[in-house]
């Protein structure tokens, strides 16, 4: 029976997620029109929005107003101004408070009338009213006999009549819809500052033995990432969900040094140096996590987490063979061939990101992105575990669908 790879079980599970993702994808929203209709006592207005969003209410004084954030919303089409003069609303305004999110705004009489916010097939629908007051019903005194004197009863406060189904909005209220899913294309050069992996290892020559010490560092290698998530509101900010893939070019110089034993002469080993340039592919998918630490119209920071799975190939050296030239000096030592071997790799990877956002447009930003990732494959050929500690630094773009 063929084996599956832990490869292979990855890529089934991230490949349906990725698909999903992208059906799930929402299209633009817009702001299409505000209407009102006035029923006796009662105004009724209706924002009419497409696509998915979400809202924030909260009150302003000075002059008094009702104010409704709704986002995501790339475009309006409704009148910026429509007066009302109904139910304590004087007029509706809206406008684009800032990238992705709507500001529709309540003029108010000084008599602030009540509302109730609902979700409606169309959008939201406001409706205000004018809470009534009743007059105070007075109890008959009752006659006590004893004392014969009159004593009333202490007269009620009036009630407020309020409309059974009404509930008026608080202040500050959050309701989240679904938000926008994103994608992101990214470049950039990924530094590998430690020694990737080291070993020494026994060379039997001559009746003796040496020893051949092998030594692998990395260096500035390209890398490229495609990630693709969605916005959701954590503490009342938006923060980033996803999964990302990238592709890391991974070349790498191998230090050897061998101690060769004298064909004559015993304890008089020599030393012979030579050098390997290796290229290999690593493959990176994983899941993300970014919290705004500081957040502005167009100017994000963003910090988090990213755990995920990198596998590919790590090459190495297996073999070699060299040339022992009398008078049998260090110097004589010729290299003839060596013989190299890819090992596949694979192991979880843990990041700390660091991101930039600039907000191009309503629907595109510039991405700055780093990190410091670590990830500690087994290496068969060596017999042990290569550390990789990777500070990558990438440039890219991120686009609302």
């Amino acid at each position: 029976m063929k084996k599956v790879s832990i490869h292979q079980i990855l890529l089934l599970f991230f490949i349906p997620l990725l698909i999903n993702s992208l059906l799930l994808a929402a299209g633009e929203s817009e702001l299409k029109n505000i209407r009102f209709n006035q029923k006796d006592d009662r105004l009724e207005v209706t924002i009419e929005i497409s696509g998915d969003f979400g809202f924030e209410t909260f009150s302003l004084i000075g002059p008094k107003r009702l104010v409704i954030d709704l986002s995501p919303i790339q475009s309006i089409k409704a009148l910026p101004s429509i007066n009302v003069n109904a139910c304590g609303v004087i007029r509706i305004r809206c406008g684009q408070f800032k990238p992705e999110v709507a500001r529709v705004v309540f003029d108010l009489a000084e008599r602030v009338p009540s509302h109730k916010i609902s979700r409606v097939t169309e959008g939201l629908q406001i409706l205000f009213w004018q809470e009534e007051q009743v007059t105070a019903a007075l109890v008959v005194p009752e006659v006590k006999e004893e004392a014969q004197t009159m004593e009333k009863k202490p007269v009620e406060k009036p009630v407020p009549l309020t409309p059974p189904s009404a509930v008026a909005a608080a202040p500050g209220k959050i309701e989240t819809g679904k938000k926008p899913t994103f994608l992101r294309l990214q470049g950039g050069l990924s530094l590998f500052p430690a020694t990737l992996v080291s070993t020494l290892k026994e060379l039997i020559l001559y009746g003796e033995t040496g020893s051949l010490s092998e030594e692998y560092r990395g260096s500035l290698n390209l890398t490229f990432g495609l990630s693709l998530g969605r916005s959701v509101m954590v503490k009342e900010k938006e923060a980033r969900i996803g999964a990302d893939f990238f592709l890391w070019s991974l070349s790498h110089k191998g230090l050897f040094e061998a101690s060769v034993p004298h064909p004559f002469i015993a304890n008089s080993a020599r030393q012979f140096t030579f050098e390997e340039k290796m290229n290999n592919s690593l493959f990176q998918i994983n899941f993300f996590f970014l919290y705004p630490v500081l957040s502005g119209e167009k100017v994000n920071l963003w910090l988090g987490p990213a755990a995920g799975y990198v596998f590919g190939k790590l090459t190495t050296l297996e073999d070699f063979s060299f040339e022992d030239r009398p008078p049998y000096s260090s110097n004589d030592l010729i290299l003839n061939e060596t013989i190299l071997i890819e090992d596949s790799v694979g192991d979880f990877i843990f990041e700390l990101r660091l991101g930039l956002s600039y907000a191009l447009s309503t629907r595109t930003s510039f991405l700055a992105m780093t990190s410091f990732s670590y990830f500690n494959p087994k290496v068969n050929n060596l017999g042990k575990r290569a550390k990789f500690i990777s500070i990558p630094f990438s440039l890219g773009l991120e686009f609302r669908l």
